[in-house]
């Protein structure tokens, strides 16, 4: 592992860091009942989400897709729009206008599949690769071994009985704490994943103790998620090693600052497309340390702005005597 980090540690500075991620945005409706909260579902669009449901009614929104782009060197870029190909077109004008077009280009994403195929289409000859949030693959995880495995508690395997040696139970020997059952089995496929090993991590899924499932269509959803996102998988442990990124918490620093620090102060608060995607972009100019030349002359700066640059951690290595 040290000697694969030291080949990526001396490619590190032609690495540009690009995070991708979505939005929420509650949607207002077109028509209202007098004295009335409903909201109207009946508009379609391929920008608003359905997936919540109030009782018999749905609740729409928009959604902003917001695009961070970093470099080692301290360079930043903010992204929105509630167009994921207006938003890649940006993106690739950020990158043409700062000359990085040549560096290799690392896309963090959630596991959305849109994202994926939209990356490819856009990024098919570049030197680039996509990886998935080590954060989101631990919360599918745990979400559905937790679904899948009976609710049932047994010795923890982290911590061991202790004997006191003070106090009024010296001599007396602590109990093993319990810990759940799924907690187990996710722990084991987690730590399998972190170093690289689908295969394994989807063998042992496969041989789970038949007494422990308690429904079994829960394991074969996370084998087709990790099957189906396999290439997006790095080993975890060599790039954390190498002091390279393994999460995309930059894109929701993107949210909160785009979107979120706004629009979603109250949760009832409710906007139409072009005001709410005029205000984030607006946010956004403001942002990436561009309101000068909008003011100004109308136009839109795509150069990037620039902050103390990000040490990347190395890894020591100790003299063996």
């Amino acid at each position: 592992m040290i000697r694969h980090a030291d080949v990526i540690e001396k490619y590190v500075n032609q690495i540009v860091n690009i995070f991708v991620d979505g939005d929420l945005v509650g949607m207002q409706s077109e028509t209202r009942a007098e004295g009335s909260e409903t909201k109207d579902s009946s508009r379609t669009d391929p920008c608003v989400n359905d997936s919540k449901a109030d009782d018999k009614d749905k609740t729409q929104y928009i959604k902003h897709i917001d695009i961070r782009v970093e470099t080692d060197d301290g360079g930043r870029y903010n992204i929105t729009s509630i167009d994921i190909d207006d938003a890649f077109r940006q993106l690739l004008a950020v990158l043409l206008e700062n000359g990085l077009t040549t560096r290799f280009m690392h896309f963090f994403v959630d596991g959305e599949k849109l994202l994926k195929t939209t990356i490819d289409k856009y990024f098919t000859y570049w030197h680039h690769r996509v990886f998935l949030d080590e954060y989101h693959i631990n919360e599918k995880i745990d979400t559905l071994i937790s679904l899948a495995i009976k609710s049932r508690r047994i010795p923890s395997p982290w911590e061991l009985p202790t004997l006191y040696v003070r106090g009024p139970k010296k001599g007396q020997i602590r109990c093993q704490p319990m810990t759940s059952l799924s907690r187990v089995y996710a722990s084991i496929i987690k730590t399998a994943i972190f170093y690289g090993n689908i295969d394994e991590a989807i063998d042992y899924i496969r041989h789970i103790n038949p007494e422990d499932i308690a429904n079994s269509r829960y394991l074969d959803d996370l084998i087709a998620y990790i099957e189906y996102r396999r290439d997006m998988i790095p080993c975890y442990a060599l790039r954390k090693k190498a002091g390279l990124k393994n999460s995309s918490n930059s894109s929701e620093l993107c949210n909160e600052l785009l979107i979120s620090e706004r629009q979603k102060v109250d949760d009832r608060m409710h906007w139409g497309e072009d005001g709410s995607a005029a205000l984030a972009s607006l946010t956004a100019v403001f942002v990436n340390r561009a309101q000068n030349l909008w003011f100004s002359k109308h136009k839109v700066s795509f150069k990037m702005y620039y902050t103390e640059p990000t040490k990347t951690r190395l890894f020591i290595k100790k003299n063996v005597a």
